[in-house]
């Protein structure tokens, strides 16, 4: 019993290292990514969607410096300032 609760731990362990990897690793490509789709959006709903993306990219990647977290909240701001004027409520509660 005891030597099963060893092996799904271990396994359990590696499973969480591998998968945390592969998501830091491709961090600086997402990142990329969004900030081209940012680049090329409109002021509409996607635009709210991908300012707030970039914003849990800011405040959740390995190893985050106080400007980056400064620049979540300026997102989360102009989401929320572009939600407003576009009456997306959804958008506006999730810059919060």
């Amino acid at each position: 019993m005891r030597h099963q609760f060893i092996v799904r731990f271990l396994i359990s362990s590696l499973l969480f290292t591998l998968v945390t990897s592969v998501v830091c690793a491709q961090s600086p490509l997402v990142f990329d990514g969004l900030i081209e789709k940012l680049r090329k959006s409109k002021a509409d709903t996607g635009r709210v969607t991908v300012l707030l993306e970039l914003g849990r990219h800011y405040v959740l990647k390995p190893g985050e410096l106080s400007r980056d977290l400064d620049s979540a909240v300026l997102l989360a701001s102009q989401a929320q300032t572009l939600s407003r004027s576009l009456k997306y409520r959804r958008g506006e509660g999730n810059s919060y």
